[in-house]
């Protein structure tokens, strides 16, 4: 696993990782499963279903509640405002 001050960044590059980098870049559940133990803690921490946790994480779904966000800074490594690429957010006036 990535240590915490390699986290916001992809291998071999530059470029900030975003919160759906980084779950995905966890190993595969036939190892150690530690994507569904990050979807745990993060749903205990914050009181929330298990799914709702996974749908931040996998499928980029934005929390509501700004102490959740922060409780999954907590748990990544990634600060808030990298959490997601901001154009899937805010389009481009092209794409509205």
């Amino acid at each position: 696993m990535k240590s915490i001050e390699k986290a916001n960044t992809k291998s071999g590059e530059r470029k900030k990782m975003t919160l759906r980098d980084y779950f995905n870049s966890l190993p595969d559940a036939a190892q150690i499963a530690p994507r569904k133990n990050l979807i745990v803690r993060i749903s205990e921490r914050c009181g929330v279903p298990y799914s709702t946790a996974r749908s931040w994480l996998a499928y980029e779904v934005r929390p509501r509640n700004e102490e959740h966000l922060r409780v999954i800074s907590e748990e990544t490594g990634i600060a808030i405002e990298d959490f997601y690429n901001e154009q899937h957010f805010f389009p481009s006036e092209s794409q509205r």
